[in-house]
Formats: structure tokens, C-alpha cells, sequence
């Protein structure tokens, strides 16, 4: 979904989506996935999001993944 949106350049709902993500991961309602954050990572980029860029390597790291991007 995040890269449906990404592509209508939809910034603003990426970053309340990345609320409901942050929130689910939280809980343990949702598993979390690189590709996830990458796609994540890569739309605050382009967006101008960079505490969001931030964030998301801070939840990269926290969960020792890597990034290849």
C-alpha cells in the first residue's frame, strides 16, 4: 500500500501511515519487514520527511536489519 500512495505522491498520508504502523509495531499486531521500511524510508526521502528518515533507521537498527538502499 505504501508504494501505491508513494506514487501518487501522497507524502503527508505516508507519514500518518507510518503512525498506524509505528502503533501496530507497538502492540505486536503487526510483524515488521525490511521492504516495509525501506519503501518507508524512501518516500520520507523524497518527501522531505528527514525526523521521519530518522525514525525509520532508528527502527531499522533497533530491530538489526540493514539497509541496501
Amino acid at each position: 500500500m505504501p508504494s501505491e500512495i508513494s506514487s501518487l505522491e501522497m507524502y503527508r498520508d505516508i507519514t500518518i501511515l507510518w503512525g498506524d504502523i509505528k502503533r501496530n509495531m507497538a502492540t505486536g499486531n503487526l510483524a515488521v519487514n525490511r521492504d516495509l521500511f525501506e519503501i518507508m524510508l524512501l518516500n520520507f526521502l523524497k518527501g522531505g520527511y528527514f525526523e521521519r528518515v530518522m525514525e525509520v533507521i532508528n527502527y531499522i537498527k533497533g530491530h538489526n536489519m540493514y539497509i541496501d538502499k
